[in-house]
């Protein structure tokens, strides 16, 4: 049924949209870019376009409109904020959320998923539903490394599968983009390059900011579309409509403040607590943690010092808070809990960093800010009389030295752009109106000025040639995969996640121990609510003081984890082993955090670890073959047969990407038919325990039912594609019956410390799979009889192979380059392997039975067959 966008609007926000939001919905299509000021509601704007859109719509703007609304933000602490505001939007809505525990096959076709990507989060499940409708809201730390085939906070094994479905059929909304950095031209780089590689269905991107230029989407291969990108931005009508008028001309008065460094925290702190008005939010913004911290301790020093002088703290004290981006989450559950209630009767002093400047719904009547570059100057007056709701609304500009050119002073911008700034400042004088529309008319006053304070230059750009490289999942023989962090953010702004556990000391623990960690509590993976996120420098050098406190700090490390033929390994790094993205344990008689202040590495205090409920728990699952617990036995002919039948509905719903019917059939399908022909290998028969047959060849069993495999690092993939190619088959077909598992993919070679054959160690073998193997003739099921192979590993070597064939490399490298395509072949790899998961979820476990995902076996030793 087709439906109004303004009567659909007003049933999902209880409130009529601004004409801006009309248009963008209801254009013929979706605009590149949208200038919105701050509180002009963009994130319901295009939230609610898309989803009308996809449901209400006619039906080919319906079909043209991407099915997952990929929603990228800057920060974290505005991920869970926009989540909570679609989910309430969805619900007023009456659409129906996915259960992500409900299997895929049994949701309803109108469902929709609601997923979130930010660290320390559980990681919904939702790239098993690729044929609904599905928004994914998360830090562009998550989100464009998983666009990049690098996920942070992920098994690495399931890069592939969410690099093929960010990469096709989706939405991109950037937001606020002003603080995105280099993350800004990855962006606009993995747009063009979609372009150029091809997708499956629509691909769209949209960027938005107060501060939206053109010139910043200007990247190498972006730049020849930019002349036909649409924009959306406020019009007349906007401007007389009561509630946006009223945000848009809310008063705010500049007051300029100069300082010394030397006495500036108490300067200010003297300020805040001066302007402070009972029963109103005062906030102050300042450039770095580190200077937040201070702050907050030199304002509750000098309000204790007064209260005292006044003759002890009374009720007029404002409550005093801290927010910025290094706290656990129950620590900032608590803080944005409190943010958003009522402040008491004696008002509140909120000290932040830049976490507050984009998108935290909140409206201070004094404002207090370091100064900073200009688009972020804006973001921070948005934080002020929001709503227009206070008479007087004073916005302190607080400069810590004006005549320093310091880069050390400017930390962490640019001292040319707070030049910028404090020439903008000076220009408009004290006392100058900064509501929205007065800056705004300011710098159409000033274009030359303008284009000085918007400007950007990205430093690292992603180029063709870097997104192809990184197709390969494959790590280095060292075990190290390629750093991504300089295409994601700025460089000095890259983060890992932290964590703290009263650790025992273990006994044969040195400077280099890499022995198996025990398997309690105190090692296992960490949850979501005890995860820290620190900037990368930094735990470089607390690494270096926690030695000094005779203490350490780990790292799971999953090929240890594989070679040990068990879960949760951790080893003891150093400063060089500190990866962005990665996750690090540290002994919490190491110190560097306190529940008031967050990440704190001078704090040599023991950290409490936070208390988990054995369900919290979980173990580390990157060495996972996704293989779940299955409540019968089930043949290779037998789980084929469901995997096919799944991936043809699977594509079915899938109709409008338009797959091309010889790849669905040659390729797609004969994969599916062939995915698990390598278990068929005796190496994965004999670790099956007690089969209820002699003469079945196995594909799944019930709980209990894996042993150890007698080769380490065995892949039944491998043993799959090497029949395929023998075969005869397609070289597609031959790929994605390799890669179904993520992790023999472009690479090709023996992990570390396996063992070659015992018997002659001039036989080649790579990934459990020696030169020779016979693998038995098996039943795939559909009518179709695999016969018996002599394995052959010639792909391993250069050039073309006896057969005339390519080397599996080149064979690869062909498919990428000159085939579907990186983006599109990542894509029937996540086909292929969402049917696989499902099948085998279909076959589940008893109702009574537990539903965690168990791993296929891992060998422990090493020897003959």
């Amino acid at each position: 049924m087709s439906r109004d966008f303004a009567e659909f609007f007003r049933r999902a926000t209880g409130s009529d949209p601004f004409p801006y939001q009309v248009r963008l919905a209801t254009a013929e299509d979706l605009p590149a870019l949208l200038a919105a000021p701050t509180g002009a509601g963009k994130t319901a704007a295009v939230v609610l376009a898309w989803l009308w859109r996809r449901r209400y719509a006619e039906p080919s703007i319906r079909t043209a409109t991407p099915r997952r609304l990929v929603y990228c933000l800057p920060m974290r602490v505005l991920v869970e904020q926009t989540r909570d505001n679609v989910q309430q939007w969805l619900q007023a809505a009456d659409c129906d959320l996915i259960d992500w525990q409900t299997p895929a096959s049994t949701v309803p076709e109108e469902a929709i998923g609601l997923a979130i990507a930010m660290g320390g989060e559980e990681q919904a499940d939702w790239d098993l539903y690729p044929d609904h409708d599905c928004i994914i809201v998360g830090t562009q730390d998550m989100l464009l490394s998983r666009a990049l085939n690098r996920g942070y906070g992920m098994s690495r094994y399931r890069w592939p599968l969410q690099f093929g479905l960010l990469n096709n059929d989706c939405l991109w909304v950037h937001d606020e983009v002003q603080l995105m950095g280099d993350g800004l031209a990855t962006s606009t780089q993995l747009a063009g390059l979609r372009r150029k590689l091809m997708t499956f269905g629509p691909l769209q991107e949209l960027w938005m900011s107060a501060t939206m230029r053109r010139d910043w989407l200007a990247s190498y291969d972006f730049e020849p579309t930019l002349p036909q990108l649409d924009e959306c931005a406020l019009g007349s009508d906007d401007l007389t409509t009561t509630t946006l008028s009223l945000r848009l001309t809310a008063t705010k008065t500049l007051q300029l403040v100069d300082a010394q460094t030397g006495s500036d925290l108490g300067l200010l702190s003297g300020l805040l607590l001066d302007h402070h008005r009972q029963g109103t939010v005062t906030l102050a913004v300042v450039n770095t943690v580190e200077r937040a911290t201070g702050l907050y301790q030199a304002v509750k020093k000098l309000a204790g010092q007064r209260a005292r002088a006044g003759g002890g703290p009374g009720s007029d004290d404002p409550q005093l808070l801290l927010l910025h981006s290094r706290f656990r989450p129950a620590e900032r559950k608590h803080l944005m809990e409190t943010l958003s209630s009522a402040p008491p009767a004696a008002g509140r002093i909120i000290v932040s960093t830049q976490v507050i400047e984009a998108g935290v719904d909140l409206s201070a009547a004094t404002l207090a800010t370091d100064l900073a570059p200009w688009p972020s100057l804006v973001q921070r007056f948005g934080r002020c009389n929001r709503f227009g709701e206070h008479e007087n609304a004073p916005v302190l500009v607080f400069d810590r030295d004006p005549e320093s050119k310091s880069t050390a002073q400017a930390a962490p911008y640019e001292a040319a752009d707070l030049d910028h700034a404090r020439t903008m400042l000076r220009h408009l004088g004290d006392g100058a109106d900064l509501s929205p529309s007065a800056l705004r008319a300011a710098l159409a006053a000033e274009p030359g000025l303008a284009a000085e304070l918007l400007a950007f230059e990205p430093v690292y750009v992603l180029r063709r040639r870097d997104l192809l490289d990184l197709f390969d999942s494959t790590t280095d023989l060292a075990g190290n995969d390629v750093d991504v962090s300089r295409f994601v953010r700025d460089l000095d702004q890259t983060d890992v996640s932290v964590f703290w556990r009263d650790l025992q000391a273990r006994p044969d623990e040195s400077e280099d121990s890499k022995a198996p960690a025990s398997d309690d509590g105190q090692w296992s993976a960490p949850a979501r609510q005890e995860l820290c996120q620190v900037p990368v420098s930094q735990l470089r050098e607390f690494i270096k003081v926690a030695r000094e406190r005779k203490s350490r700090v780990y790292l799971s490390d999953h090929l240890a984890s594989a070679q040990a033929g068990r879960q949760g390994r951790w080893v003891t790094v150093g400063p060089r082993q500190v990866i962005p993205g990665r996750t690090y344990l540290v002994a919490s008689s190491a110190g560097g955090y306190d529940s008031q202040l967050g990440w704190s590495p001078k704090s040599a205090a023991a950290v409490p670890p936070v208390v988990l409920a054995e369900a919290e728990r979980r173990r580390p699952d990157a060495d996972g073959d996704d293989v779940q617990v299955v409540s019968s036995w089930q043949t290779i002919a037998q789980h084929s047969d469901a995997v096919v039948a799944e991936l043809a509905r699977l594509v079915g719903l899938l109709a409008n990407l338009e797959i091309d019917e010889a790849l669905l059939q040659d390729d797609l399908l004969t994969a599916a038919r062939w995915h698990d022909r390598g278990k068929a290998h005796q190496v994965f028969q004999g670790a099956l325990a007690d089969p209820p047959g002699p003469k079945a060849t196995w594909a799944k069993a019930p709980r209990g039912a894996f042993g150890t495999y007698t080769r380490r690092g065995f892949r039944h993939e491998l043993a799959g594609a090497l029949a395929v190619r023998q075969q005869g088959l397609s070289d597609l077909a031959c790929y994605l019956t390799a890669a179904h598992h993520g992790k023999v993919r472009l690479g090709l070679r023996p992990m570390p410390d396996e063992a070659p054959p015992p018997a002659d160690h001039t036989q080649r073998f790579a990934r459990g799979i020696w030169e020779g193997d016979v693998l038995p003739a098996a039943d795939l099921g559909g009518g179709v009889s695999a016969p018996e192979v002599t394995l052959s590993l010639e792909p391993l070597e250069m050039g073309l192979g006896p057969d005339g064939r390519p080397s599996w490399s080149e064979l690869a490298l062909r498919l990428r380059d000159e085939g579907p395509g990186p983006f599109r072949l990542a894509f029937l790899e996540a086909l292929l392997r969402v049917a696989d998961m499902r099948a085998s979820a279909a076959n589940g476990p008893p109702d009574d039975g537990p539903t965690a995902t168990e791993k296929e076996p891992v060998a422990q030793t090493q020897g003959k067959e």
